[in-house]
């Protein structure tokens, strides 16, 4: 486990676990950043994690906010770059707004209500940035099911809807094997769904 590392712009807290136990992993990142609030956090794990045991491991140690992530192939830890580890990226409260919007079936989206809900998605989050002041700026974080069958056209729909504001992200993966991708959505790492943040 590494302790948490706080960045010195915005004050983002990484944590990371290389225990091979989703629970223990799970628990390593949770005892890491007790005792601080988040707007919102972020989790990239590796595929060799069984996907409904780090599900119910995230359900019962990491609460109290808003939780995406995403199966991957590879993640970037203190260590460099990893192929076998847990990473979790904190948004603490105060410098942070955080909002989230899952697309729970890429095959089968509509278009124009995925640009609605985008939209208003993005409407809240600049009404409720206002309490962060000023001086604020916003960025969408874009997690997608690497192996759907309507990954771009989901992207580029998001994009249009956002005008302006950045996207950043990519899709899942699992460790290069094309077999099968999940992104956390509604407490399960699930295929054929995509999770978009408004970050402020």
């Amino acid at each position: 486990m590494h302790a948490p590392r706080q960045a010195e712009a915005g004050g983002l807290v990484v944590a990371s676990s290389h225990a091979t136990c989703p629970h223990e992993a799970v628990a390593e990142i949770a005892a890491a950043i007790a005792g601080q609030q988040f707007a919102g956090g972020i989790v990239f794990c590796s595929s060799r994690y069984p996907r409904e045991a780090l599900a119910d491991a995230i359900a019962r140690h990491l609460g109290g906010f808003p939780l995406v992530g995403c199966t991957s192939a590879g993640e970037i830890t203190a260590r460099g770059y990893d192929s076998d580890s847990l990473q979790f990226m904190g948004f603490p409260k105060g410098s942070f707004g955080f909002r989230v919007l899952h697309v729970s079936d890429i095959d089968g989206f509509d278009r124009d209500e995925a640009r609605r809900d985008i939209r208003h998605l993005a409407a809240n989050a600049r009404q409720e940035a206002r309490i962060l002041g000023d001086h604020t700026s916003q960025v969408a974080l874009f997690l997608v099911d690497g192996l759907s069958h309507r990954e771009e056209l989901l992207t580029m729909t998001v994009q249009d809807a956002l005008g302006d504001i950045p996207l950043i992200g990519g899709s899942s993966g699992d460790s290069l094997l094309f077999n099968e991708t999940g992104v956390l959505c509604d407490g399960a790492f699930r295929s054929g769904t995509a999770a978009i943040v408004m970050l402020t």
